[in-house]
């Protein structure tokens, strides 16, 4: 009988998308389709062997998941009727509605979906995204409904390699354009009083961390909390950036691990059933995806932490990479773009390297200490996520598995002491600044090791984009590290890691 159905499910489903990516001819997809079904049915029900048999139906939905994928990606692909309305830019109205509301720098972006764009000409054409750049004082909340007069306008591509491409950026997040806005009319003042509810909590809670921090480490405590990166020192970015720790500044497992847990441990003293605890627990986490404005990162840790709690409810075992092929699945099945975004793709990559190499490194080196998990974890990570990093960034920070090291096992502590004294800091702006101490000094002690960090020769090594030869020989020798551990368990096979570590990073030109 074969383990994790879903693995397979996930692996179909993209196979899928990747068909109608490279444009595979209908003829050879229908024809592999067959043939697969074909196959599976055989094997399960005609010929006996050892790891397919009659309770492996699951097989048999493989070619829909595929099925699926093909279509979902084909629709996404197709372009808005208004793309061959104008070149660059053209002066429209718009009308639709807010579906979310984000702080930045040069000032509000509206979110505004269920689109209709009205040219000049008076030809109207349905849009299903857009993000409005608003630059007034005006009140807006998530729900109404809302006309928009100014320019509407294409995102631009990349004129040089490197370059940030922001038309692929907002494509893989299924935004359709951008506009300026000149006038916005609420239409509807109807709105959704939770959205808006979380959404002046957290405007509170933004100026009650800047009331009781200096505003550099309000910034960070900011991006690290509430996922708005508009405070966030430029310094500091590019400090946490060049050590490889930029990543405890996005909405990760770390954060949703920890505000679960505090909230289902301070339910639990309430003597609640254990059920009802569970379903607030999920509530409390849907409510903090919404705060943060649910990024790629923070949906799958809602997800994987949500199907935790939900199996202690039915007394099942929690599966991690069961749980990370199904947080995928649905990212996947919402927007099949996000499988070409750098976001997913080094959140996933991240967590199936802590899923299938801790316990390989646990396996050849067994420990009780914590400080050598914490090891295995970092390394785990940053080596299923370096062909990634490379790909996007074209550098590699040598010292970062030590400096996750250093800066990983006090994210709690400033987590925890940052919520606290903020959740405080709403009762009594006083308290709040004798509470948060804690987490000022963390930051501090953040920065010192990083400008160290920064300061140490040969800590960074500049690769450029490797090969897809070399990623995937990388890739195979991952794999085989994991059989041969499972299978052998000799200290030897550690050499599997170097030789593609050194391939990666010194591929034959």
């Amino acid at each position: 009988m074969i383990k994790r159905p879903l693995v397979w499910v996930l692996g179909a489903y993209i196979v899928g998308m990747l068909f109608s990516v490279f444009s595979i001819s209908y003829l050879y997809i229908i024809s592999f389709l067959l043939i697969t079904c074909l196959v599976i049915y055989i094997m399960m029900m005609k010929i006996p062997n050892p790891y397919i048999n009659k309770k492996d139906g699951f097989l048999l939905f493989l070619p829909v998941m595929l099925l699926i994928g093909l279509l979902a990606m084909k629709g996404q692909m197709v372009r808005p009727e208004l793309d061959k309305a104008f070149e660059d830019k053209v002066y429209c109205s718009l009308n639709g509605k807010i579906s979310s509301i984000v702080q930045k720098k040069w000032g509000r972006a509206i979110y505004v979906k269920n689109n209709m764009v009205y040219l000049k000409q008076g030809d109207s054409y349905p849009c299903e995204n857009v993000i409005v750049h608003c630059s007034d004082d005006k009140e807006y909340k998530i729900g109404n409904d809302i006309t928009v007069y100014g320019e509407i306008l294409k995102f631009s591509e990349p004129t040089n390699p490197g370059q940030f491409n922001e038309k692929n950026y907002y494509l893989f997040e299924n935004i359709d354009y951008k506009m300026k806005a000149d006038e916005i009319i609420i239409s509807d003042y109807n709105y959704s009083v939770i959205k808006n509810i979380l959404c002046q909590f957290k405007e509170r809670l933004i100026n009650i961390y800047l009331s009781i921090l200096p505003d550099k480490e309000a910034g960070t405590i900011i991006a690290m909390i509430l996922g708005e990166k508009y405070l966030l020192d430029d310094d500091v970015n590019d400090l946490y950036k060049k050590n490889g720790i930029s990543h405890i500044l996005s909405i990760s497992g770390l954060h949703v691990s920890l505000i679960s847990m505090f909230i289902y441990k301070l339910l639990k003293k309430l003597n609640l059933p254990f059920n009802v605890v569970i379903i607030i627990s999920i509530g409390f986490l849907y409510s903090y995806g919404i705060l943060t404005n649910f990024s790629v990162s923070t949906v799958r840790a809602i997800i994987m932490m949500a199907l935790m709690l939900i199996g202690g409810i039915f007394g099942k075992t929690y599966d991690m990479i069961s749980s990370i092929s199904l947080s995928a699945l649905l990212i996947l099945l919402a927007n099949p773009f996000q499988l070409f975004q750098a976001g997913f793709l080094l959140s996933y990559g991240a967590v199936i390297g802590i899923a299938v190499l801790v316990p390989a490194f646990g396996k050849l080196f067994p420990t009780k200490s914590s400080t050598i998990n914490g090891f295995y974890v970092s390394v785990s990570a940053q080596l299923m996520i370096a062909p990634l990093i490379l790909n996007f960034f074209y550098q590699l920070p040598l010292h970062s598995v030590f400096i996750n090291m250093i800066i990983i096992p006090l994210s709690s502590a400033l987590m925890l002491t940052s919520l606290i004294a903020g959740l405080i800091g709403l009762l009594s702006q006083g308290l709040g600044v004798l509470t948060v101490g804690g987490a000022s000094y963390i930051l501090k002690f953040y920065e010192w090791v990083c400008t160290w960090g920064k300061d140490l020769p040969a800590n960074t090594l500049t690769v450029g984009i490797p090969n897809k030869i070399s990623i995937i020989v990388y890739i195979i020798l991952i794999l085989i590290f994991i059989w041969s551990i499972n299978k052998y368990c000799k200290k030897s096979f550690i050499l599997i890691l170097a030789i593609a570590f050194l391939i990666l990073v010194f591929p034959v030109r």
